[in-house]
């Protein structure tokens, strides 16, 4: 009796430690995506989601996309860890299990849901919770415990927040910004640009700030802030030396800013979300 007490035991613990690793050995802030095609015996990644229909349950893992903010206009919460480093696991049960399965005790909490018979369990220390109806799991999510991974948290920002976000844009007589979107639907917003920059051609100037998505090279990213100066000049005949194209660093996505300013007020103020990059170039003539 003794002898299977202690097996019983072992057998506990080494669920315990099962679950504190993540699922299957793919771990929250560790594994990357060559672990997840090697453990799912899957061909690719998608980011920042990948979805896998397994036979009886489909998982969705994140990973991270962009690196830490290092000079940006918001406290961030993001992990100092390489791109596509897995960050979550959410696993949807067709076949749901008893909550017997994982150990539930003392050291889980428990939370009641709107949704009738529903239950929320979360294990802080292990970065599990569990959603379950009627004591079967339907649901589970794997997540980095913050007290264990506290060192990989991202550093503070280095810039503080502007103490009115708008007041860049309220200092613009004309503002606008777009993302990654067709050249055909850029072209009606340069439009209407290059109209405000035409009414009072010797007090204004046009500013074009574009910031690059957090996985872009910066020359693509000015690439696109480029089209859009060749286009104001040759389909609306604005001067090169009205334009001043501003590369902002990147942020998350693709962001193209267009301001009209008075000729007399300061460069318009960036913000970049990742890295500190605040570098001017000037309109190529």
């Amino acid at each position: 009796m003794r002898l299977i007490g202690m097996l019983i035991f072992t057998v506990l613990i080494s669920c315990g430690a099962s679950v504190a690793q993540g699922w299957r050995g793919i771990i929250p802030l560790h594994s990357t995506c060559e672990d997840v095609k090697r453990v799912l015996g899957v061909d690719k990644c998608e980011y920042p989601n990948s979805t896998y229909q397994l036979e009886n349950e489909t998982v969705t893992i994140s990973f991270e996309t962009c690196p830490c903010p290092i000079s940006c206009s918001y406290q961030s919460r993001a992990w100092n860890v390489p791109a596509g480093t897995v960050s979550g696991i959410a696993r949807q049960l067709r076949k749901p299990l008893p909550i017997a399965s994982f150990a539930v005790d003392d050291k889980w909490k428990k939370l009641e849901t709107d949704f009738i018979g529903e239950l929320i369990y979360d294990n802080y220390e292990q970065g599990i919770s569990l959603s379950a109806v009627n004591g079967e799991v339907v649901n589970v999510t794997y997540y980095a415990p913050l007290d264990k991974n506290k060192h990989l948290l991202c550093p503070k920002c280095s810039v503080p927040p502007p103490s009115n976000p708008r007041e860049e844009v309220s200092l613009s007589v004309w503002f606008n910004g777009y993302g990654d979107i067709p050249f055909d639907d850029q072209r009606k917003r340069l439009d209407k640009f290059a109209e405000k920059l035409k009414e009072h051609r010797a007090e204004l100037k046009g500013y074009i700030v574009v910031y690059g998505g957090c996985r872009a090279r910066k020359v693509d990213s000015l690439a696109h802030a480029r089209r859009a100066e060749r286009y104001l000049i040759s389909a609306h005949h604005i001067k090169s030396t009205q334009i001043m194209t501003i590369y902002g660093g990147q942020r998350e996505e693709m962001l193209i800013e267009l301001y009209v300013r008075d000729r007399r007020l300061p460069l318009p103020r960036t913000f970049s979300s990742t890295y500190p990059s605040v570098i001017r170039h000037r309109s190529s003539q």
